[in-house]
Parts: C-alpha cells; structure tokens; sequence
C-alpha cells in the first residue's frame, strides 16, 4: 500500500522556528573500512588558507578514493550505535509522544525539507518509535537503485568530487572546540 505525501509550499510560510546552539554530546568515527569507533580518529577541522586564494584540484588522488560497497547497506546502523553509546548523556528517554526527538541523517532531514520545493525525487522513509523517540531511515525507491546500478565512471568521479567538497580543504588534527566544530568539523569517510 502506497500513499502520496501531498504538499504545498503555502503550509511553510511561517515565521522560522526558533532552534538552541548545537551542542556536541560525542563523536563518532568511521575508518576506511567503515567500521564504527566511539572517537575523534576521524575528525579533522579546515585550516585557514592565508591569502584566500583557492584552487581546487578535485582530481587529485582519484585513484586512491575507496567507494563504499554497492551491496552495503549501513541505513542507520551507525547512528544508532553512537546514540546507543551517548544515551545517558542525551537523557532523551520518554513516553510522551508530544515531545519525541526525531534522530536521522542530515541528508534525510534535508531531502525531508526539501520536498515541496523539489518534488522530482521520490523517497521512501521508514520511521520508528522506540523508548518515546522516532528514528527515521531512508530506503532506496527502485529509480535510485538502477541509476546506481548504472552509473557511468564520469558519474563514479562526479561523486567523488562531492564527497570530496563535503571533507573541504586539506584539513588538520585539532582539539576541537564548540565554536571550532560548528564552523569547520568534517568527518573524514
């Protein structure tokens, strides 16, 4: 049974909602063989470039880029562990569906918003509840899995370059700091 979310831009022109100062509960760390750490191993910060000249070469080390595994499919195996490390910390169990944290990947969140604006890509979200909170998972629709299927290497490379802009600049271990961490923090995959 499939049913249609219909929108309409005019039900988001409202005052934007207010949202607190991020606060950082933990890290996490992925390695390049995607294997989960509870730490900062990953987590480089952007340096400043002293003339502010920039010239990207997004081709550099093309050949050692390592993709991930088209049959692996994490969903929200990861983010489901860092939230299972940080749980007391996050103190975020209740039972008052009212007041349920939503938990999921930035991408999805944005896909999510994105939708009355840009309704040419179907999605599939599956959500749920446990211990009063939703966790939402994005599922591959048949379109996405067969224009990954077939990507060329141009698309392959494509890829790579925005992963590539998502990390930033050559980057440098720091101790990071708040400020820090919302101005430049870049998990490295």
């Amino acid at each position: 049974m499939h049913s249609d979310l219909h929108v309409s831009p005019d039900i988001y022109r409202k005052n934007f909602p207010n949202f607190g100062r991020p606060k950082i509960v933990g890290f996490m760390s992925l390695d390049s063989e995607r294997n989960y750490h509870a730490d900062t191993r990953q987590l480089m910060f952007a340096r400043d470039i002293e003339d502010k000249s920039v010239n990207f070469d997004l081709n550099l080390h093309m050949d050692k880029v390592k993709h991930r595994p088209p049959n692996l499919n994490e969903r929200i195996t990861h983010l489901l562990q860092f939230l299972s490390d940080q749980e007391k910390r996050l103190n975020y169990s209740n039972n008052n569906i009212d007041s349920a944290k939503f938990f999921c990947y930035r991408g999805l969140l944005t896909c999510v918003a994105c939708t009355p604006y840009e309704n040419r890509e179907p999605w599939r979200i599956v959500a749920t509840l446990f211990k009063g909170n939703i966790y939402l998972c994005a599922r591959d629709t048949q379109d996405k899995i067969d224009r990954l299927r077939n990507m060329t290497e141009r698309d392959k490379m494509f890829t790579s370059w925005s992963c590539w802009l998502n990390v930033g600049p050559p980057l440098r271990r720091s101790e990071p700091t708040l400020s820090t961490y919302l101005r430049y923090a870049a998990p490295r995959l």
